[in-house]
């Protein structure tokens, strides 16, 4: 699914694809004297913190496309902001939401055990 989100100021066009729990966004400049020389990635969730946007990365302006690593389970919204040496943009405006799936873990436990403590309980630990 592509999304697509213009800045406020209308300098610059930012594609998103969403791919697994990977983000892909190709960032194309409208105005050749523009000058970018930073794009920062915001995003806001509805669970945890909803209405607070957060970094979550920047790149360089001299990059069109980036992929990052997202949690699992997670609502996600995000927004881009292009940096100059005169400061930053307005925030472009919210893609639509977007929902991670689950994510398989990244370490096997070790040391699995268990046992009754009670007759009517199991302990089970491990270590990771």
């Amino acid at each position: 699914t592509d999304f697509q989100l213009s800045s406020s100021s209308g300098n610059g066009l930012v594609k998103q694809k969403f791919a697994c729990e990977l983000l892909s966004l190709q960032i194309c400049a409208s105005d050749a004297l523009s000058c970018e020389t930073e794009f920062l990635v915001q995003f806001e969730e509805d669970r945890w913190e909803p209405g607070r946007w957060q970094d979550l990365s920047s790149f360089p302006g001299d990059l069109n496309s980036v992929i990052l690593q997202l949690d699992p389970y997670v609502n996600y919204q995000f927004r881009v902001i292009a940096i100059n040496s005169v400061g930053r943009s307005q925030p472009s405006w919210p893609s639509p939401r977007y929902k991670t799936s689950g994510a398989p873990p990244d370490a096997i436990p070790k040391d699995l055990r268990g046992w009754g403590s009670k007759k009517d309980n199991m302990e089970i630990t491990w270590e990771v």
